[in-house]
């Protein structure tokens, strides 16, 4: 099991990698993958945490957990833009522009953290961690 466990890992490590380096483009389609690829990788780590050295799963689920709260910010704004810009609703220019400078801000702040994760090559030393 602890074979299996260290596979699917591995694979879900190689996917989150790939998703962060599309990141740096910050539209909405690599944002989502960024969020699709540490959800799963946090749940692979919950789940197959017996396999790994003690506490190594969870330290680097609260690490995962920061990010992807950058990356619900700014997926959170683009969702409500989508939204505003379908409702119809007056005045929506006003509100899409408050929108659009809550993502630019929350843009920047998740580009800042993924060049800081490749900085520290943080999925690399994750594979050290868990002995993958």
């Amino acid at each position: 099991m602890r074979e299996y466990a260290c596979q699917q890992t591995a694979l879900l490590l190689e996917r989150m990698t790939l998703a962060l380096q599309k990141a740096g483009e910050g539209d909405a389609d690599s944002i989502h993958d960024v969020r699709v690829a540490m959800r799963r990788l946090s749940g692979c780590l919950r789940v197959f945490a017996p396999f790994y050295p003690d506490g190594a799963a969870k330290k680097i689920r609260r690490r995962i957990s920061a990010l992807m709260a950058l990356a619900g910010a700014a997926r959170d704004c683009d969702i409500s833009i989508e939204l505003v810009n379908r409702s119809g609703v007056g005045q929506r220019g006003a509100i899409v522009a408050q929108l659009a400078e809550r993502r630019i801000e929350a843009g920047r702040a998740l580009l800042h953290e993924v060049r800081r994760w490749k900085r520290h090559d943080y999925l690399r030393h994750w594979r050290k961690r868990l002995e993958l």
